[in-house]
């Protein structure tokens, strides 16, 4: 797992933490971490980010919101295709 350090500590860094981190971020920042996404999943092998985000939604066992779910197939469609720069 990734660490950070806080202070003098170093801790693990969570989904909950990078969640956090990212609403912190403003726009640009926000484009830049999703360009980073798409970047890194255009590496993997199979059919990648698209159809991770597909696992995720479909898997019940991982408590995914049910509000979040809807907006999976866009959203993995707009990383995949272009850079959240272009959307803005």
């Amino acid at each position: 797992m990734t660490k950070i350090l806080i202070g003098d500590t170093l801790t693990d860094v969570t989904p909950e933490m990078l969640a956090e981190m990212f609403c912190e971020m403003g726009s640009d920042g926000q484009a830049r971490f999703f360009n980073r996404i798409a970047e890194i999943a255009q590496t993997w092998k199979l059919s990648g980010l698209y159809m991770q985000l597909q696992w995720i939604t479909e898997d019940d066992g991982l408590r995914i919101r049910h509000s979040c779910r809807w907006r999976r197939s866009s959203f993995g469609a707009d990383l995949m295709n272009r850079s959240w720069r272009d959307i803005r």
